[in-house]
């Protein structure tokens, strides 16, 4: 079974950065909803690497 967020149409893109991608959500129930996506599959978040960590905090503190 293939991962509908690993998909590489996955979009539209609005954010990219080396680890992450921010994704405006089809579901526009809430105007600018949106998900934050890595770019690689894993299924546990435990199995981040330091450097997926880092750039998550940058990116949240970016945000805000």
């Amino acid at each position: 079974m293939k991962c509908s967020l690993c998909d590489a149409s996955l979009g539209p893109v609005i954010v990219g950065s080396v680890h992450w991608r921010l994704v405006l959500n089809h579901n526009q129930n809430l105007l600018g909803k949106c998900f934050l996506a890595t770019r690689r599959h894993f299924e546990e978040v435990s199995s981040l690497t330091e450097d997926e960590w880092l750039e998550l905090h940058q990116q949240l503190a970016a945000a805000s």
